[in-house]
Formats: C-alpha cells, sequence, structure tokens
C-alpha cells in the first residue's frame, strides 16, 4: 500500500506541461548563451595580458579561433542539456507527494557529473590562464584539446543515459536526432563572436605589433637578467617599410626619437641601478642587421652597453604549438658607432682597440655573416660551426665580425648564439666552483679566470 502511494519509479514525459517545457527550454538556452560569452570573454582577456617578460602579443588566425569556439559551444551546449533535464524533473516534492526515485537519480546524474565538471574547469582554467598566460602560447595546444573533447564525449553521453531512462517509444530516433540538433548547434553557436575581436586585435597590434622571432638552440641561462632593470625595444617595419620603434609602456618612438627616449628612462632608474640598465630587443628575424646596429648605436651613446637578444628556442619538440623564449646578453661594442656611420655613407675609420689591449691579441678571426657563414673566407655549414669557433677560441685571439649588406638578423643570431655556446662549453669543461647564489667570491674569481683564458671579444664592420 505504501509502496503504491509513495513510490513510483517511472517517469512520465507526457506529463510536462507546455509553460514547464518552454521554461526550461528558455532557461537553458539563456545558460548556454551566458556560459558561451563568459568563456569567450574570459579568452579574450587573457589573450592580451602582458606580465612584462616577453612583451608579445597573442593572436589567432580565423580556423584557430573558431576551433577555441567549438571547444567553449561544446561545452556550454553540454551544460546547457544538462540544466534543461534537471529542470524538467525538478518538481519540488510535498509530504505526501509520491516518492519518484528514478527523477530524482536524473537529477543527481545531470547536476553532480556536469556541474562539478564546470567548477572544476573555471577553477583550474582560469587559474592556470592567469599564471600562464604571460609566457605561453597556447594556439593547437595538442595535449589539452583532445583531453577537453573526451570530456564532451562523456558529458554527451550521460545526456544519452538519461534519455533512455525517460523514453518509452522511438526512443533511437529521438535520440539521432537529439544528436544531430546537438552537433549543428554548436557548429552554429561556433560562429558567432560576442565581441568583435579583430577591431580589438587591430587597435592593440597597433601599439604592440606581433613580431617573428629568430631562433636559436643557445641553452645558456642568464640568472642576472631579470634582476636587473631593462628597456624593451621592439623594431619593426612597417607598410611603408620604414622602421618603427616600440617601448615598454607601447610608446610608438621614430629611430630619430630614441636617444631622448632612453636618456629620460636612465633618470627615472635608481642611481645605483643606472650600470645595470640593459635594453631587450624584440625583432623580426628577417629584419636588416643595419637596424639592430643604428639601435646599438643609439644605446651606446646613451651609455647603455648591455643588450639582450630575445629569440624562440628551436629545442623545444612541439614549437609549432608554443613558444618558448630565451635571450642572450650581450656587451655593445665601440664599433657600433662607425658602423651607424657607415649606414649614413660617413667614412669613419675602424676604431682601435684600447691602448690596453693592443698587444693582447696576436691572431684574428675573420666571420662574415650572410645566409651562407664563411671564416676566413672559407664556407662554414651553420651545424659545424660552433665547433670551429670552439677550436680558435683563446686569450690571444679575437673575432671580427663582417656584416654583408643584406644579413638579416637571423644570420646574426646563428653566429652570435653559435659564439657564445663555443666559449661556455669550454668554460664549464674547466670549470671548479659551483655556487647556486652565482655570488660567493670564490666563484666569481673562478669565472674571471674563464672568461680571460676563453675570452668573446668581437669586432664588428660592415663589408
Amino acid at each position: 500500500m505504501f509502496s503504491r502511494l509513495f513510490y513510483d519509479s517511472r517517469c512520465y514525459p507526457n506529463r510536462i506541461g507546455k509553460v514547464r517545457l518552454f521554461s526550461a527550454l528558455l532557461i537553458s538556452l539563456s545558460s548556454v548563451f551566458t556560459l558561451y560569452a563568459f568563456f569567450y570573454l574570459i579568452d579574450e582577456a587573457f589573450k592580451f595580458i602582458d606580465l612584462g617578460f616577453t612583451n608579445l602579443p597573442y593572436t589567432l588566425s580565423e580556423e584557430e579561433k573558431y576551433k577555441s569556439n567549438l571547444l567553449y559551444a561544446g561545452i556550454s551546449i553540454s551544460v546547457g542539456n544538462s540544466i534543461f533535464m534537471s529542470y524538467l524533473f525538478s518538481k519540488p516534492n510535498k509530504v505526501m507527494h509520491r516518492r519518484n526515485l528514478s527523477r530524482r537519480k536524473i537529477m543527481n546524474d545531470q547536476i553532480f557529473l556536469s556541474g562539478n565538471f564546470t567548477h572544476w574547469f573555471l577553477k583550474i582554467g582560469v587559474t592556470f590562464g592567469v599564471f600562464s598566460s604571460c609566457c605561453l602560447n597556447f594556439k593547437n595546444l595538442v595535449f589539452f584539446y583532445p583531453l577537453t573533447l573526451l570530456m564532451l564525449i562523456v558529458l554527451y553521453l550521460e545526456q544519452w543515459k538519461t534519455l533512455l531512462k525517460v523514453l518509452t517509444r522511438a526512443k533511437y530516433k529521438i535520440l539521432i536526432s537529439h544528436f544531430i540538433i546537438t552537433i549543428v548547434a554548436i557548429f552554429g553557436l561556433a560562429k558567432f563572436n560576442v565581441i568583435d575581436y579583430r577591431k580589438i586585435e587591430k587597435t592593440v597590434l597597433s601599439h604592440n605589433p606581433e613580431v617573428n622571432l629568430p631562433f636559436s638552440d643557445y641553452e645558456k641561462e642568464e640568472h642576472y637578467q631579470y634582476r636587473s632593470p631593462r628597456i624593451i625595444i621592439k623594431l619593426k617595419l612597417n607598410a611603408s617599410n620604414e622602421l618603427e620603434l616600440f617601448t615598454n609602456d607601447r610608446k610608438k618612438l621614430d629611430i630619430s626619437e630614441l636617444r631622448d627616449f632612453l636618456i629620460q628612462e636612465r633618470r627615472s632608474i635608481r642611481e645605483e641601478l643606472i650600470p645595470f640598465l640593459s635594453a631587450v630587443i624584440l625583432a623580426d628575424k628577417d629584419l636588416k642587421l643595419h637596424y639592430i646596429k643604428d639601435v646599438e648605436a643609439k644605446l651606446f651613446l646613451s651609455d647603455i652597453r648591455r643588450i639582450n637578444y630575445v629569440f624562440i628556442d628551436s629545442t623545444i619538440p612541439f614549437l609549432k604549438y608554443g613558444t618558448e623564449t630565451k635571450s642572450l646578453n650581450h656587451m655593445i661594442t665601440l664599433d657600433v658607432l662607425a658602423i651607424q656611420h657607415e649606414i649614413l655613407d660617413v667614412n669613419i675609420p675602424f676604431p682601435p682597440f684600447p691602448f690596453f689591449e693592443k698587444e693582447r691579441f696576436k691572431d684574428s678571426l675573420i666571420v662574415t655573416v650572410n645566409s651562407d657563414v664563411k671564416i676566413n673566407a672559407i664556407n662554414i655549414s651553420k651545424r659545424l660551426l660552433k665547433q670551429k669557433l670552439k677550436n680558435s677560441i683563446n686569450s690571444e685571439t679575437y673575432f671580427k665580425y663582417v656584416y654583408d649588406n643584406n644579413a638579416s638578423y637571423q644570420d646574426y643570431i646563428d653566429v652570435l648564439s653559435a659564439h657564445y655556446s663555443a666559449a661556455y662549453e669550454l668554460r664549464s669543461k674547466e670549470q671548479i666552483v659551483f655556487d647556486n647564489y652565482y655570488s660567493s667570491k670564490t666563484y666569481i674569481e673562478d669565472q674571471r679566470r674563464l672568461k680571460k683564458k676563453y675570452p668573446i671579444v668581437i669586432r664588428e664592420t660592415f663589408e
């Protein structure tokens, strides 16, 4: 008797009123668009977050944008389906109302699986995105996307399981129809852009353009570069083939305005930190090298003698799915002043060695920097360049870089990174003191000994 009055294991879809069905549909659609808009806006915000490490924007192609929209649409519609089913079977229970365990199980399945998935997806996704958006590129991330697709399949199969409990007639036709409608809805929603992201990208890129950084397998870690004050300078040729410079605060400069800007930056830094001030160069790998050297001349005249060349680590196996940047710290030489005048067709002699170095070097190695590297007029494969340079690094030999007029920034990074790598490998083999803090007296003395035995001394000029 009590079982007949208070327990009923069946569900009755035909008892659902039109008002309740319409309300469930309206609430679920509102949830779908709200959740999709939330993911969309969060994604757009992450793309342009910059914490100052590389100063690079993050943009997407049409194909990549649609792919990310598909992901957000799939999550939103799966959660919307769960909300729709939960609302249909969420009629309040009265004291004398029949107790329906199947209805309760449907509600628990939909709320627990979908609700908890959304909760953890938001917590992990938002937290990971905030702390990694500054230095990771999420274009076509190979491990994240398939895992999320698998989660979406699990959510959808759970909805099928719920429908099988409720439906009694033509269940498979309804399931197939539901699947087709869901797929069409996902692909249709993915075409909807909540905001005009292209307009936002255009505005951002006008103040912070993308640069196609050079590649290098240089592995030396520069431990001091993030502790010292830095001035970020981005070089980019505009549509008129004119050089434009962009600084830390997205300020656009002409090359003639650079020196005044550098002097102002020096004045804004505490006096004890000025000797450690360095410049960070971000430039396209195909940019002509003389533009880089022109900027270095302005830095030298502004008493900034240290420069960091930023490049992409070519040793990463999944490089096309992400971006890992490194930098090479280099001292600007006096020769850049003569190079600048050579570019301007002003005849200024090659600067001499300082008087205390005149007798130090007894030999020289001429390295011609171009797409084809030459050492003493002999072509050298870039693959063998490091070993060739390593055989010539000693306390009595200096290197003279001769730049071809067509030499690119990538050509320069290839040679310079090979040179530094060769010197560091020679030093590491004879290193005696290893100090994690890089500040002990014995460590510093050991490094001075190694640098004196295997110095990096470079003169440079254009042909």
